[in-house]
């Protein structure tokens, strides 16, 4: 009961991931944990905005040519 509200979801957080076998199972969470809302718009800043989606796969892209993005 003394933790700040903030460490606290960050204790309930740790808690589920180490729970998970597989990997996969992890990243499935965290995906759907970080996605906004349906309906809702990204912030600019959070990696789900377009700009960052953007930006990650034309860096994909240009790895995957060999090149600069």
């Amino acid at each position: 009961m003394d933790l700040p509200f903030d460490r606290f979801l960050n204790y309930v957080h740790t808690t589920v991931v180490e729970s998970f076998q597989e990997e996969k199972d992890r990243i499935r969470f965290e995906t759907r944990l970080f996605r906004p809302p349906p309906g809702q718009e990204a912030p600019a800043s959070s990696p789900w905005s377009r700009e960052q989606e953007t930006a990650a796969l034309s860096g994909l892209a240009a790895a995957v040519r060999g090149g600069d993005a």
